[in-house]
């Protein structure tokens, strides 16, 4: 799969502190390669992967799953919080998914959502929906570790 990603790819790459050639010698690519990915090119995902790991930006996977066919149709647009707002965007998605706890197993205990059960069977999806993407918005929350490691890396 490939996807648009070329202002996450260049923001990541920059705010890493890394120039396209200090990048490619961590890529397995080469400059006009980035420079396409940078600018108008589709991105392949194990290169998104491999760009997350040098520029220590799990944001970035984020950002290209939102952008992909797939990450569109199961989490929608995703946002990027600061580790305290994914903390409580995340607890707060959650409890929504757990209110709805008792309802999703009685929809669903004969194995058939029926048509009167349709609606609320949407309401949970929507909210199971949201409840995965705080969940990957923790996975890609920078740390203060990451953030560390970041400004280490720009100093040098």
């Amino acid at each position: 799969m490939q996807t648009q990603c070329v202002n996450h790819c260049k923001t990541s790459r920059i705010s890493a502190g890394f120039t396209r050639e200090q990048a490619v010698e961590q890529l397995p690519i080469g400059l006009r390669t980035l420079a396409g990915y940078e600018s108008t090119d589709t991105v392949p995902c194990d290169i998104v992967v491999q760009m997350a790991r040098v520029y220590q930006d799990n944001t970035l996977l984020l950002k290209h799953l939102a952008q992909c066919p797939i990450g569109r149709v199961l989490i929608g647009e995703c946002q990027t919080h600061s580790l305290q707002e994914s903390v409580l965007y995340t607890r707060t998605e959650l409890a929504d998914v757990m209110e709805l706890d008792r309802e999703m197993s009685l929809a669903a205990r004969d194995g058939v959502i029926s048509p009167d059960e349709r609606p609320l069977w949407e309401r949970i999806v929507k909210e199971a929906q949201d409840g995965v993407k705080a969940l990957l918005n923790i996975l890609c929350v920078p740390t203060e570790k990451a953030k560390a490691a970041g400004l280490a890396h720009r100093r040098l």
